[in-house]
């Protein structure tokens, strides 16, 4: 059975945190600490398949920031909503891997 550092869950609770805010108010953007977030954890999983998702959650935050200044709102919207699916998506598959669901940090 594959296991996850401590590191690696805690990250993923402060991203299910993240989440979570975001789904409870859809104009909350903090695209700032998302990649801030994924780049810093990008280089260290130990799972490929969670680091592929981390990188793709940071181009999609990329794009989104560019769009974002560029007034394309329509491109920003699809990288945002992009971007959140891969926090689902490296929130779901740690929480397969882990066995159990993760709580959020306060």
């Amino acid at each position: 059975m594959e296991e996850l550092s401590g590191r690696e869950l805690l990250d993923t609770r402060l991203l299910k945190k993240f989440r979570t805010r975001s789904l409870s108010n859809p104009n909350y953007r903090d695209a700032k600490f998302l990649d801030l977030h994924l780049r810093r954890r990008r280089g260290s999983w130990q799972n490929w398949e969670l680091r592929d998702i981390a990188e793709s959650g940071q181009k999609h935050v990329r794009e989104y920031q560019r769009f974002k200044s560029l007034g394309d709102l329509r491109s920003s919207e699809s990288e945002w909503s992009a971007a959140l699916s891969d926090v689902d998506r490296l929130v779901a598959r740690v929480e397969e891997i882990n066995g159990e669901g993760l709580w959020e940090p306060k």
